[in-house]
């Protein structure tokens, strides 16, 4: 099973967010250092309703499952899919390989 995993420090709507640019391509899970002290249950099922899991990472390093991570299905191809794809190559390829200044003749 593929899953991202996004850390944050609670289960906020910045780390709801970060997790849901993966949709398309795989499951998804949060791992949090804390609980959030103000509408927590709330949290956990907006969380649950996207699919998302949580994690609660206690200072021993172990990992709490709070919300299960809804298995990913491949549904459809979207220009997203294909633009996110294309985007991530682009940049492990820039990371692997020599500048393009280098590879073309001086003139």
């Amino acid at each position: 099973m593929r899953l991202a995993t996004v850390r944050a420090a609670s289960a906020s709507q910045l780390a709801l967010d970060a997790a849901g640019k993966f949709t398309t391509i795989c499951a998804r899970r949060v791992i949090i250092t804390r609980l959030p002290s103000v509408h927590f249950p709330e949290k956990l099922l907006e969380f649950g309703s996207y699919g998302i899991g949580v994690c609660l990472q206690h200072p021993d390093g172990e990992l709490e499952t709070l919300v299960e991570p809804r298995p990913w299905r491949v549904k459809r191809y979207s220009a997203e899919d294909w633009w996110f794809a294309e985007t991530a190559y682009g940049r492990f390829l820039a990371q692997q390989s020599p500048p393009a200044s280098a590879l073309s003749p001086a003139l």
